[in-house]
Formats: structure tokens, sequence, C-alpha cells
């Protein structure tokens, strides 16, 4: 029968053995699932070629370093996560990394790292990740992919970054009121989505009423494959990561997650520039301004993101009808708020966005934005804007909700 050499199993192994004479729990982790792995390539493979002899190597390597990362995490070892690093990686890559090390001990499960896909990168493989433990941020939609890099060393596979020569060059295409850079890396991932993304930024301005974006002075966005906390803007100037190295749904492409991420920032920003003078009460609406913002951009999208979805599948779970108005800013329950229950609390605000529109026209989208920034208290927010009492508001709305959501 075909299969494995040998000695490509023992190289495969050596990392294993090293690890079992410091620490005899985690060996046996690792020691499981690479035995799987090698028993499971060893019975399927009929021929063995040098090429799928490294791929095998990889595959166990990888899935032995996972297995690790796994026990770092539910021990809270974070020297022994240390060892699954590459050297010289900087520390905001490896706090990206380690998202899910901010939740407490208690509440720690399996993340369950799946591994679905290896290939050869240069002297590096990339590893597609599946990561089906919810994130720590609550704005984050769950499962996500990530795609990592690995290499070899005597010590096992670590986690490391591409060369800069992986990205290529710097490129540049502009529309009517953007400049895109981007490495020609992301080219795949940027083309497809600059006319949508160059509509969502004119029509999200003037939902609010604002001037049209400048022809002349334009919104620079650059795609980068530096690590940027979801995103940066100052001015005319937004810095957001590469999808390939960031945490992408899986129900969508780098290419749809970069769009839907630039969604969210232009549309947030529209809302900041149309009430730039007037943001003392925002801190008493924030759930509103992003239920605001969730709203307008799925409008724009045209699609619902993998977040929303999941939000509204979290709604319909914590919600009984018929729902007050502080359910949305005061809403009783666990402290901290869990990240299921904030979520159902963004669809509350989301309703009520979608319900003013159904029923006054989205041409109050400004106004509202206006009294959110003015008034404190929702029997003056409705008075003001739509002249019947709150009683009679609130019953439509929970029509509504009972309806549509």
């Amino acid at each position: 029968m075909g299969g494995i050499p040998r000695t490509r199993c023992a190289e495969a192994w050596e990392p294993l053995h090293e690890l079992g004479n410091a620490n005899a729990e985690l060996w046996h982790i690792a020691r499981a699932v690479a035995i799987f792995c090698l028993a499971f390539l060893l019975i399927t493979s009929t021929a063995s070629t040098p090429e799928l002899d490294v791929r095998i190597i990889a595959r166990t390597g990888i899935e032995a370093a996972l297995a690790l990362e796994e026990a770092a995490w539910q021990a809270d070892d974070k020297a022994l996560y240390d060892t699954l690093v590459d050297e010289g990686i900087e520390l905001r890559w490896i706090n990206d990394w380690r998202d899910l090390w901010r939740l407490e001990l208690n509440r720690r499960q399996d993340f369950g790292a799946s591994l679905s896909s290896i290939e050869p990168v240069g002297d590096l493989f990339e590893a597609r990740v599946t990561i089906a433990r919810p994130s720590v941020d609550w704005w984050r939609s769950s499962p996500y992919v990530e795609r990592r890099f690995y290499r070899q060393t005597a010590h096992g596979w670590v986690r490391t970054l591409p060369a800069q020569s992986f990205w290529g060059v710097e490129q540049t295409q502009e529309t009517a009121h953007i400049i895109f850079t981007f490495m020609t890396r992301d080219a795949l991932n940027v083309a497809p989505i600059m006319a949508q993304v160059e509509q969502i930024y004119v029509e999200s301005r003037r939902a609010f009423g604002l001037r049209p974006p400048s022809t002349t002075q334009k919104l620079h966005i650059t795609v980068t494959p530096e690590m940027i906390r979801r995103w940066y803007y100052n001015r005319n100037q937004v810095l957001i990561t590469s999808p390939i190295v960031s945490k992408t749904p899986v129900e969508l492409s780098e290419a749809e997650f970069l769009k839907q991420t630039l969604a969210d920032l232009l549309v947030y920003r529209a809302i900041e520039n149309a009430s730039v003078n007037n943001q003392a009460n925002f801190y008493r609406w924030g759930m509103m301004i992003w239920g605001l913002s969730g709203w307008l951009r799925t409008d724009l999208v045209g699609d619902r993101s993998p977040w929303d979805r999941q939000a509204n599948g979290h709604f319909r779970q914590l919600v009984t009808l018929p729902l007050k108005l502080e359910a949305v800013s005061d809403w009783q329950g666990d402290e901290p708020p869990t990240r299921e229950r904030l979520m159902a609390q963004y669809e509350a605000a989301e309703s009520i966005v979608d319900y003013i529109v159904a029923t006054y026209g989205r041409e109050q989208l400004p106004a509202l934005l206006d009294a959110l920034s003015e008034y404190t208290q929702w029997d003056t927010v409705i008075a003001e804007l739509f002249g019947v009492s709150r009683a009679e508001f609130e019953a439509g709305w929970n029509r509504h909700i009972a309806q549509y959501y």
C-alpha cells in the first residue's frame, strides 16, 4: 500500500514529542489530533509524492498547532500561546489573533477551530480556519473564517504573516468621488465593489440632507495589509485592513465583507457629519444611532449582513410583545449585558427606524437625527416629529414588529 514514508511521519511527529516532555496533558491533546490525521491520511493515500508528503506534514502540524492553541486558551497559558506565534510579529497582530482571550475564564468554551483547507504560499502554508465561537465583540458576526499563514520551525508550526512580496505592488483606481488604493493581491476584492461603494457614499450623504461629496477633494480609501482595528478615518482619509487577513463571516466572500464594512463606515460617517454641531445627547441615544446607521446600511447595500440576521434571531428569542420604547435604551436585565441581549436591543432600535420610514416616509430620517440630537425623552421626540401620542406610536410600532420582525 502506498503511504507516507516513515521519515515524513517522524518529521511531523517530532515537535509533539518535545511538547510531551514539557506538558503531559497538552501532549495528549495534540497527540490525539495528530494520530487521527495521520491515520486517516495513511488509510486513504494510495500513492506518495513529495508534494503530497509536504501537504500531509503541513496539515498534521497545523492541526496540532490549533489543538495547542485551544489548550492554551482554556488554560489561560499565554506562554504556551507565544510558542505558537512566529518571532517578530507585532503586538497589534497578536492582540487581534487573541481576540477570544478577552473572555473571562468562566465563560470560555471550545472555540471550535476547524481547518478546511491549506495551500502552499512560497515557503509558507495558507490555512483557511473557521472559528465557531462567537467573537467577544458584540458587533462581529460568527462563525467567521480566518486566512492564516503558518511556517514550519524546528519546534513545530507557528502562525506568521506573509512577506511584503505576497501582496504585490500598490495600485490606485478612482470613481467620481473616491480614490481606492490597494495592493495587487486585493484587486479581486476591491474592483468588483467600487461602483457600489461609490453609490453608498453618495446616497448616505443624501439621506441626511448633506451636500454631495466633492469631486476635487475625493475620499481616499486605502485597503492595507497592516492591522487596523475595524477601520480608521480622519477627514477624507480612510484606512481599512485587507479582508484577506481579517475575520470574515462564513456567509460572505472577502469582497462582500469589504463592501459591508465600508458601508458601515460611510453611513456612520454621514450621521456624524450631519450632526457635527449638535451631538450633546448622543450618549442617551447610542443604540438608536446604531439602529439608524444599520437600517440605512442595509437599505443601501440591498441585503442584511450576517450579523444583522443573527441579531434578528436573538430579537425573536428574547423579546416578548408588546415592547415599550425603553427597551431600546433602558432594557432591564443581566449586568453586564450579554452579547445576545445587546444584539436584540439593537434590532429593537432598527425596527423603530423601519417603522418610521414605513409609516412617515424616508424623508423623516434627517428630522429623526435632528430630534435625537436635540431631545432626551421619547415623548418629546414623538410629539415633535409625528404629532401623535407616545401610546399611539408604540401601538403602531408593535404592530409593525409583529408583521415584519
